[in-house]
């Protein structure tokens, strides 16, 4: 069976470019992979294998791989390295695909810029099902042609004149002369491939096995969707050893380790600040890093009474909201502005916390308006969040009205998670309204 082996990211990675989160996954599940089993492909990821030899699977896949879809969709530096070490072996059937916000954008990097590539649209953490169907057929027609005329597109072969690719051949090594100019490759024997080389039989006993790293963070996550903390960590942990530089990975890990609260929740939170500290969070510019990293720092206010740690909180949420223009970050700071408000020493501070509080809520109400009125708002998965920060938002502005509005469109969304946040939140921002009226008579 040929094989298509597939560059890409795994689970959800951020844009930065566009600052928005992508879920790979879905893109590889939904598009990449039925195209290839239909056309007779068996397809895999470097993810689909167990962690201990993905790096030599993902080497020997590179090279020996019939076909190769790059995936380089929020321009992930692992995939772009990758793709170049593909460029550097073969001259043929070398696939680049992307998600359309990086070429509405133009920031495709300068050496890939000329290079034929496929965009299609991802909305984050969704795909549209007209758009997986329009796509499929795209990328089904280009792999068919491509096969088909096995020319050069490799800008390393187009560009290298006369280069020499050494293959080993099943009975023999041999020197391959590309005939750049025609775009067509030509292999002693009739061959027109490279024989993989044998696995050695630790490799082969590993891949047997052992669950691949794609099936253990779907259990970790599945764990934590269920509440499973307990279950979750040490599979995190292990992943977090095995992928120390992914982001997603060591947020999780944190997350699940502030809400399993063990042995208790101030040394769960601390301990869960000291695991969000390897993505550097005083300096981060990912959201998702700042806002865990308040409600670290907001739960350890809660349980400790400390200013230090509501003024570390705002501080986290208040460049999230800034830094990404984000409803999430901006109505958890607008909510410790009122709290610095209700604890404030004198009137004019707690009047300083107040506006300040105002203004991030009025923006607040912007935002989440915005995002409403999208033509692409039905298929975002954030909708009961976003209902829920405009319902606190007006709340926080005293505007009954607005709110009694946007609370038919709240219920419809809400799920229990959800719900019981929310009305907590709601019930403490009454509570802190009512403490900094009486500091402000």
């Amino acid at each position: 069976m040929p094989t298509c082996f597939v560059i890409t990211g795994y689970g959800v990675k951020k844009d930065y470019i566009n600052n928005r989160d992508i879920d790979l996954d879905k893109s590889f599940k939904h598009i990449i992979k039925p195209v290839f089993e239909e056309l007779g492909y068996e397809c895999k990821r470097s993810c689909d294998y167990p962690p201990a030899v993905i790096d030599t699977i993902m080497y020997k896949s590179i090279y020996n791989a019939d076909f190769v879809i790059a995936d380089i969709s929020t321009l992930n530096p692992n995939a772009l390295y990758e793709l170049g070490v593909r460029h550097a072996l073969k001259p043929f059937t070398t696939l680049v695909i992307c998600e359309d916000g990086i070429f509405v954008n133009n920031k495709l990097p300068f050496d890939l810029n000329h290079i034929t590539a496929l965009a299609y649209r991802h909305d984050g953490k969704t795909l549209d099902i007209d758009e997986v169907e329009r796509f499929r057929k795209l990328l089904k027609e280009a792999v068919t042609q491509m096969v088909k005329a096995r020319a050069i597109d490799s800008p390393v072969f187009a560009h290298l004149q006369g280069l020499e690719v050494l293959l080993k051949l099943k009975e023999e090594d041999a020197a391959v002369d590309l005939d750049v100019s025609r775009g067509e490759g030509s292999m002693p024997g009739g061959a027109d491939k490279m024989e993989p080389q044998a696995w050695d039989n630790d490799v082969e006993r590993e891949v047997d096995s052992s669950p691949t790293l794609s099936d253990m963070i779907t259990d970790a996550l599945d764990a934590m969707d269920n509440k499973q903390f307990d279950v979750a960590i040490p599979l995190l942990e292990k992943l977090t050893r095995l992928r120390p530089g992914d982001a997603f990975l060591t947020q999780r890990l944190s997350v699940a380790t502030y809400k399993n609260g063990q042995p208790d929740a101030v040394t769960a939170n601390k301990k869960a600040y000291k695991i969000l500290e390897r993505l550097n969070p005083l300096s981060s510019i990912d959201i998702e890093t700042l806002g865990i990293a308040g409600s670290i720092h907001k739960n350890l206010h809660a349980k400790t009474g400390e200013k230090s740690y509501l003024e570390k909180s705002l501080h986290f949420y208040e460049r999230g909201y800034y830094i990404g223009n984000d409803y999430y970050n901006g109505i958890n700071a607008a909510f410790l502005y009122w709290k610095m408000a209700s604890i404030a020493s004198n009137k004019e501070e707690a009047l300083t916390y107040k506006m300040q509080a105002l203004q991030i809520s009025r923006h607040v109400v912007e935002i989440c308006n915005d995002l409403m009125r999208n033509a692409d708002y039905g298929k975002r998965t954030d909708k009961e969040w976003i209902t829920n920060a405009l319902s606190e938002a007006y709340l926080g502005l005293d505007d009954a009205d607005n709110r009694d509005k946007i609370e038919e469109e709240r219920k419809k969304e809400r799920t229990v998670f959800s719900e019981d946040s929310f009305m907590k939140h709601s019930g403490e921002l009454k509570a802190i309204k009512e403490k900094v009226a009486d500091i402000l008579k």
